[in-house]
């Protein structure tokens, strides 16, 4: 069990930012008060290149998708 800095037990989330796509780590579960906690809970990816791409190609076709709503 890892706790953050104000004792509570960390929870796991997942980076979807372009530097650290699909990395998880651990943070505060705390949403009013955010001790500032953060640890990696996976080694760096070798192969970010090819999460990059997924995240890349999701986000085009959600855009695709959203310009086609709107024409219909």
């Amino acid at each position: 069990m890892v706790e953050c800095h104000s004792g509570c037990r960390a929870i796991v989330r997942i980076s979807w930012r372009s530097a650290n796509p699909g990395q998880r780590f651990f943070c505060c579960p705390n949403t009013g008060y955010d001790c500032g906690f953060f640890m990696w809970v996976d080694t760096p990816m070798f192969n970010r290149a090819s999460v990059d791409g997924l995240l890349k190609m999701k986000n085009n076709a959600e855009a695709n998708l959203k310009a086609k709503t709107k024409e219909a």
